[in-house]
């Protein structure tokens, strides 16, 4: 069974489990692959240095240094990686349904929802500039103060971002700040399996995914395609594999890791059992 990292819980003090906003910098020396986040506030992400991966239930969106994203939520795997000269760095922001409620209430006569409000995906995305540059920065500058003086201007700064962004934005960030606090959508399985199919994700991550234990994902699963999951995604793997191979002239070398086997020996030998002959007996030339 995969570790689930709830998050932010596991950066805050044992006193300070109850608060709305916060703020946390990230180091890591070394990569983080494919780790079950359980995120339990919303979260801006400011990439420093480094890059991220986060895969969601319909899809996955990749971030560099020049980018930030606003994660809402839930579930969701991640991957982190270091830049080859420097570490990984993010700093976080991390805040709770009350300071979105706080924030509409605020601004209500500014700001409205669209009418008819269509589905919003579980993040927001965006290209850093100058004014997210000094907006990090003043974060730092305020770390340290006394608590009251440090919590009152994270408030401040937190609006100011918010203001920023629905004046860069306008009615698209103002619909995906209200889906913050809207009911969940239920996830469909067979949207999530097929959605990440191709991402090399095993049972216990599409599961998780799909905001189901383990257990409950292969009985739906089951019910859901009449078949064991692990085989028809074996299958179906196989079968795209050998679809590149044939129209795309890929070799077996270049992309058995792709579909999730650690050797070419085992990628060649599930290939046999699958279709009756090697991936070398393919005209690749």
């Amino acid at each position: 069974m995969a570790v689930i990292k709830n998050i932010p819980d596991i950066y805050k003090h044992a006193d300070a489990q109850d608060i709305d906003l916060f703020v946390f910098d990230l180091n890591m020396r070394e990569n983080a692959i494919n780790e079950f986040v359980n995120l339990r506030m919303h979260m801006f992400s400011f990439l420093q240095t480094g890059e991220k991966l986060v895969t969601f239930s319909e899809r996955s969106v990749a971030i560099n240094k020049n980018q930030f994203i606003i994660l809402k939520s839930g579930n969701f795997v991640i991957t982190e990686k270091i830049d080859i000269e420097e570490n990984y760095y993010c700093k976080l922001i991390f805040f709770s349904n009350k300071m979105v409620d706080f924030f509409l209430s605020k601004y209500s006569n500014w700001i409205k929802k669209s009418i008819n409000l269509e589905y919003q995906p579980p993040y927001y995305c965006l290209e850093s500039d100058d004014y997210i540059a000094n907006f990090v920065s003043s974060l730092t500058a305020i770390r340290g103060l006394s608590g009251v003086n440090e919590i009152r201007l994270l408030e401040i700064k937190f609006e100011e971002l918010l203001v920023y962004l629905i004046g860069k934005c306008g009615q698209e960030f103002i619909d995906f700040f209200y889906s913050l606090v809207s009911s969940s959508i239920n996830i469909n399985l067979r949207h999530v399996v097929e959605t990440n199919l191709y991402n090399n994700l095993d049972l216990d991550e599409m599961a998780f995914l799909a905001n189901m234990s383990l257990s409950t994902f292969k009985r739906q699963f089951k019910k859901e395609y009449k078949t064991n999951p692990g085989r028809w995604i074996k299958e179906r793997k196989l079968n795209y594999a050998k679809l590149l191979m044939e129209r795309e002239k890929k070799h077996a070398k270049e992309i058995f890791a792709d579909f999730g086997y650690s050797n070419l020996s085992n990628f060649n030998s599930a290939f046999k059992n699958h279709f009756g002959f090697l991936p070398s007996e393919i005209d690749v030339q």
